[in-house]
């Protein structure tokens, strides 16, 4: 830590966070901006995932009086700028699983629209459903998945009502996080980077502050 501080706060003048500064490197996870560096990855750090849906349960309340269309158009605000943020990250599934939460969420609200069994049956019969089905609770949460609510308002409905769909988002590959890394690490050339390449500096290793200046120069 003390390599560190020397060199950033005596050769760079720059002021270091003593609470948020700590070091570490690629191996064990580097948190920045939102997310984890790995050596040959780029996730999403947990926290901000806590916090995403954190603010879609304050967003639309499951027993709140706007209709789900309503919803859908103020959960798009939210889902198009955090998904342009993190998509950077390799975060294929998480986007999938994300996005089958907030279904569900958004079927558990129709349910309570609803109110009863009667109405659900009704919506089948006019989809061309001619299965057996018995009543069930609009009000209990694990029957927001059941196959029934599934063939009432299946995921293609979502898509033609509106809603963004995080699974339709590029994101990165393991490779092309290689690449970057790659990359940017032979184009770049500033003093920082001068610094960790001599393979020793007033008796520093050369290891230390390397590992820790290119994962955070790149990201």
């Amino acid at each position: 830590m003390q390599v560190a501080k020397h060199v950033l706060e005596e050769e760079l003048k720059l002021t270091i966070n003593q609470r948020k500064t700590s070091i570490t490197s690629v191996k064990k996870g580097v948190a920045y901006l939102g997310v984890i560096v790995w050596e040959n990855k780029v996730t999403i750090n947990p926290k901000r995932i806590k916090r995403f849906k954190d603010k879609i349960r304050e967003l639309p309340p499951r027993n709140h009086s706007m209709n789900v269309e309503t919803m859908i158009k103020r959960l798009n605000r939210v889902l198009r700028g955090w998904a342009n943020y993190f998509r950077m990250a390799n975060c294929k599934r998480k986007f999938s699983k994300l996005m089958q939460w907030i279904r569900r969420r958004l079927r558990m609200k129709q349910m309570r629209e609803w109110k009863s069994w009667k109405t659900l049956f009704k919506v089948l019969r006019r989809n061309g459903y001619t299965g057996k089905y018995g009543k069930i609770s609009m009000t209990r949460w694990r029957n927001s998945s059941c196959y029934l609510i599934h063939q009432t308002i299946p995921n293609k409905w979502f898509d033609e009502t509106g809603l963004i769909n995080l699974e339709t988002y590029k994101t990165a590959t393991p490779a092309t996080v290689l690449r970057v890394i790659l990359f940017t690490r032979s184009r770049i050339r500033g003093p920082y980077v001068r610094f960790c390449e001599r393979d020793s500096v007033r008796g520093y290793p050369r290891t230390l502050p390397y590992s820790i200046i290119c994962s955070l120069l790149v990201f």
